[in-house]
């Protein structure tokens, strides 16, 4: 578990990261009115926070800590009620209560979803009611749309809540659920984070009393006009990107995965190279070729290559040499530069040897008519080095 002095070096860098994705692209406002803070116990110095989260709440939450001190009554907990709000607040909020060393609660009835998750997270000790509700997500612009900058933030976020001792299980579920949905946390889940389950249990299945307030982010008033904010499936990627690069691939592969089934056909490569490299996942030769098809179903080259290439081996197909050639050929004519269309010609020399005359000319039949079929508009695609040993794809605009 990291040091508390880490966490909160890492906590602010975060809402650097958060600041610099206000650059990225058009997000929401802080529209919410300020979270309610009060002594709900004199006693024992228990701190209640309700309602969203908005801007000020942070240095709202620290001075009232510091004058708690000074009248010799020292916090001893914060108790959350919030459905969430804005994200860089949260950020600020889970700051002073790492710093604080403060113990978080949510008590039975109560909600904390959204931003707030990243509070709970950060108490020294955590304890959740089995009647509460715990919820996340990811982050979008005022329009509901995954955004470049919201991606960015979401990835940030991930990345703290990893070093909070957040299981990747749950991060994984904030990371792919839109921000227009939520994924209620179960027992077990919190469990795995070490909650402190307190009350008793409840008989009832677990769900949420209500949707949650989007993830929020401040933005000034020239910030729309920076850069126009690019569709989601390409956000995404960029977050996919963002957690390969560190070879967290097992994040990577649950967004392009998500990707994938939308049929994005360079996030269906990606989750094929995964596969067949073993990054993130158990090595699956087949799963990887049934990715790689259906990508080069799209015209994705790369995919052309590959699944050609695995027809040939009976690297998770039955070894085809018909299909094998008609694949390399289309990669062949699809490839955008000279060096990767020979790529795929010397596969494809490689294999003709080894079949009969009529079943080369058949294979080529069946490219010509794939192509046709296609329309002619074959995708073409920019290669980013994924660490040395394969390759990555991410669609040019």
């Amino acid at each position: 578990m990291p040091t508390p002095w880490r966490i909160e070096t890492i906590l602010a860098g975060l809402a650097r990261n958060v600041r610099i994705a206000l650059m990225l692209g058009a997000l929401a406002p802080a529209w919410s009115v300020a979270a309610t803070f009060d002594r709900s116990d004199a006693s024992g110095g228990t701190i209640a926070l309700s309602g969203d989260i908005s801007a000020g709440d942070a240095d709202r939450l620290a001075a009232l800590v510091e004058r708690m001190r000074d009248q010799g009554q020292p916090a001893t907990a914060v108790r959350l009620d919030s459905p969430g709000g804005s994200l860089l607040e949260a950020f600020g909020l889970a700051t002073v209560v790492r710093r604080t060393r403060l113990p978080t609660i949510v008590p039975g009835g109560a909600t904390c979803a959204s931003a707030c998750f990243m509070v709970l997270a950060a108490g020294v000790e955590k304890f959740v009611s089995y009647a509460a509700f715990v919820g996340v997500h990811g982050a979008s612009d005022e329009s509901g749309r995954e955004t470049m900058g919201s991606g960015a933030a979401t990835v940030s976020m991930a990345r703290t809540l990893k070093e909070l001792g957040i299981p990747e299980a749950i991060i994984g579920k904030m990371v792919v659920t839109p921000a227009d949905d939520v994924v209620w946390l179960s027992v077990d889940d919190l469990r795995s984070m070490r909650v402190r389950l307190i009350d008793r249990p409840v008989q009832a299945p677990r769900g949420g009393p209500r949707q949650p307030t989007p993830l929020q982010l401040e933005r000034s008033a020239g910030d729309r006009s920076r850069l126009a904010p690019p569709d989601g499936p390409s956000a995404l990627a960029t977050m996919a990107f963002a957690a390969a690069a560190p070879k967290d691939y097992a994040a990577a592969l649950r967004i392009w995965m998500r990707l994938a089934e939308r049929g994005d056909a360079a996030s269906q490569y990606n989750v094929a190279q995964l596969y067949y490299s073993g990054l993130g996942i158990a090595p699956n030769p087949t799963a990887a070729a049934g990715w790689y098809r259906r990508a080069a179903e799209q015209g994705l080259p790369d995919a052309q290559l590959n699944l050609g290439i695995a027809c040939a081996l009976g690297r998770g197909v039955p070894e085809n040499l018909i299909e094998a050639y008609e694949w390399l050929d289309l990669a062949a004519n699809s490839f955008a530069t000279e060096e990767q269309r020979e790529r795929a010609v010397r596969a494809r020399e490689l294999i003709a040897p080894r079949m009969l005359p009529e079943q080369v000319a058949s294979a080529r039949r069946l490219a010509r008519e794939r192509r046709r079929d296609a329309g002619g508009d074959d995708r073409q695609s920019a290669v980013v080095g994924s660490g040395g040993d394969f390759a990555l794809i991410k669609q040019l605009p």
